[in-house]
């Protein structure tokens, strides 16, 4: 992780093109997620026959959202550097929001898929972590933005908070960070 941080601020900005190609990765994962949560939805709807097939999709939704919001970790570090001039401490505490936040979806999202948790117990605290995620895509959005980093960080905050804008959120961001990267190496 200190390698990452050197990375960060370094003439050659590695730690900024790591985080930026795994958000787009993680965007482009996620329309797949998104995807199968619509489909879960959809087959959900068509009735009890189609139950067990939903159950499926929705078992893949929960992979997947394992392996994008992993892939967004990088991402946190990364936006910490960028935002901490807007103050330290606020830039601390919502790096431990989001890095927390991230890493409970995961972990509850992972305890679900391999059936150490029902849905039941897992629905409210996964809610909370998400909300907290996206509380933390927005707030470092709009730090972002009065940095002069995100234009759009507060609606794409919005966005990817909403769970079907995360692509958009992720891939947005992650074009951000390659193209403060190549900045940096001029």
């Amino acid at each position: 992780m200190v390698g990452f941080l050197v990375g960060l601020t370094d003439r050659r900005g590695s730690g900024y093109a790591v985080a930026g190609y795994m958000a787009i990765a993680s965007g482009v994962i996620g329309v797949a997620m998104v995807g199968t949560l619509v489909a879960m939805y959809g087959l959900f709807a068509l009735g009890p026959r189609a139950r067990d097939t939903a159950l499926d999709v929705g078992w893949i939704n929960d992979v997947l959202a394992i392996v994008v919001y992993g892939m967004a970790l990088p991402v946190v570090p990364a936006l910490h550097v960028i935002v901490k001039e807007t103050g330290t401490a606020r830039s601390v505490v919502l790096a431990l929001v989001g890095a927390g936040s991230l890493v409970a979806t995961i972990t509850l999202q992972w305890l679900l898929a391999t059936g150490r948790l029902t849905f039941e117990a897992q629905i409210l605290p996964v809610s909370i972590a998400l909300l907290s995620t996206g509380a933390w895509m927005v707030a470092t959005g709009f730090l972002a933005r009065s940095v002069g980093f995100l234009r759009h960080g507060v609606r794409n905050g919005l966005l990817g908070m909403f769970y079907v804008g995360y692509p958009i959120w992720a891939i947005d961001l992650g074009r951000s960070l390659l193209a403060r990267r190549s900045a940096s190496t001029r």
